[in-house]
Parts: C-alpha cells; sequence; structure tokens
C-alpha cells in the first residue's frame, strides 16, 4: 500500500514555508517558529480569519505541530540546495530567510492551493505583525487547548 502524505512531504512543506519565509522578507525565523506559522497559515480559519483553511479541520490537528517537524526541515534543506531559501547561522541557531530569487519563483506558481496559500500567507503577515516569538508560542497553546477541548466535548455529546 502505498503511503499517503498529500500536503505534508517535504516539497509541499517547504513550499509552504517558502511562501511564508518570502511574505515576511527579510525577517526571517528559526524552525520552530517556522512550524508555527506553517500551522497557522495552513489554520487558518481557526485563528479567526476570514479565509477558510487550506487543510480540513480534523480533530487533534494541533499534532500536527509535532509531525512536520521532519518535512519542515526536509523542505527547507530542499529549497535551500535550489538556491530559493538562504540559512544565516546566529549564536542562538540557525535562523532561515527567502533569498533573493524566491519571489520570482513563486510568480510563476499558478497551482489553486499554491494561489489560496499565498492569500493566507499575506494573512499570516498582518495577523503576526509586531508580535514576538513568546507571544506566537502563546497564541498557539491557546489555540490548540481549545481545539483539543471542543473535540472532547463532542465526544461527549
Amino acid at each position: 500500500m502505498m503511503k499517503n502524505n498529500a500536503f505534508n512531504n517535504s516539497v509541499d512543506s517547504g513550499l509552504r514555508i517558502l511562501c511564508i519565509l518570502n511574505e515576511f522578507y527579510p525577517t526571517g525565523f528559526d524552525l520552530q517558529t517556522l512550524i508555527y506559522l506553517d500551522y497557522i497559515a495552513i489554520h487558518s480559519e481557526d485563528f479567526g480569519s476570514e479565509l477558510l483553511s487550506l487543510h480540513p479541520n480534523v480533530p487533534y490537528r494541533t499534532g500536527e505541530i509535532f509531525v512536520r517537524r521532519t518535512s519542515i526541515k526536509q523542505g527547507l534543506d530542499l529549497y535551500h540546495a535550489k538556491g530559493l531559501i538562504q540559512i544565516s547561522y546566529q549564536s542562538d541557531g540557525l535562523i532561515y530567510l527567502a533569498s533573493e530569487n524566491s519571489n520570482h519563483f513563486i510568480e510563476t506558481l499558478q497551482e489553486e492551493y499554491t494561489v489560496e496559500l499565498l492569500k493566507r500567507t499575506n494573512w499570516l503577515s498582518k495577523y503576526l505583525s509586531g508580535i514576538d516569538k513568546n507571544t506566537l508560542k502563546n497564541i498557539i497553546e491557546s489555540q490548540t487547548e481549545k481545539i483539543n477541548h471542543e473535540f472532547k466535548i463532542g465526544l461527549l455529546r
């Protein structure tokens, strides 16, 4: 049986991250922050966006934050190897940034998924404008607790 990882393989995860980094350019982020940003971008509806979520609102979707780390890291490495993502070595770890070529590459993409993703990354940059890493972590933790609680209530009905 073939394992189906649609939208969660390294190519797709890397593309989502590339779009996020491109939207926030020239700001860069560490891996954990990118995992949070990816989660918010694909589940935008959970965070008050008028845009529907890109991925289904399945129960316990907050677990995605933990299981996508490997595919996102592999995606970062892939797009870095292609010259679309830069890595900055900082005293507190690696920071990933969009390269000068990323915008040109993204502009060539016309698939519906990518077009919808770009709408969400644009919303994301406005939603998180001026928010620091600790506040972002608190937003994620608050929302994930709410989603898990709502699912548990639904099971009791």
